[in-house]
């Protein structure tokens, strides 16, 4: 439920390497275990055939866009996906591994592939839904 959750919430469209990131991330954990990162195999099939890789795109999507259209529709299917997205994001940002990588113009993200989305997206998820844990992320990533 939670790749159908990013596929249909996320900003952009995600490559499998984000999407596996943003599975293993431990919402809260200031450190990003990568053990946790779901093979792209083990995540296809834990979806039974709802989602794809593009392989021209390398990204992930639905198989079909109506079910897109049913997901989106069916708001409890994921009434906090926002929260957690942004909760997500902010935690993969105040990892040490994250906080570790070089600040030069064009550091090294392969071993970080999530950290440009989050990056990125985190305030738009953020500003969609607001919490105590997202405030409480966001100035752990200020400090």
């Amino acid at each position: 439920m939670t790749t159908l959750m990013w596929i249909c919430h996320s900003e952009r469209p995600l490559r499998v390497d984000e999407l596996c990131h943003a599975l293993a991330v431990e919402i809260g954990s200031t450190y990003f275990n990568s053990d946790n990162v779901p093979g792209t195999e083990t995540v296809l099939a834990c979806c039974q055939g709802l989602v794809t890789v593009d392989r021209e795109a390398s990204t992930v999507r639905l198989a079909h866009h109506t079910l897109r259209e049913y997901l989106t529709t069916h708001r409890s299917l994921f009434p906090r996906a926002h929260l957690e997205m942004a909760e997500t994001c902010l935690t993969y940002l105040n990892s040490d591994q994250a906080k570790a990588l070089p600040a030069k113009p064009q550091p090294d993200l392969s071993s970080m592939p999530f950290l440009k989305y989050c990056s990125r997206y985190w305030g738009t998820h953020a500003k969609r839904e607001l919490s105590d844990g997202v405030i409480v992320l966001t100035m752990e990533l200020l400090d």
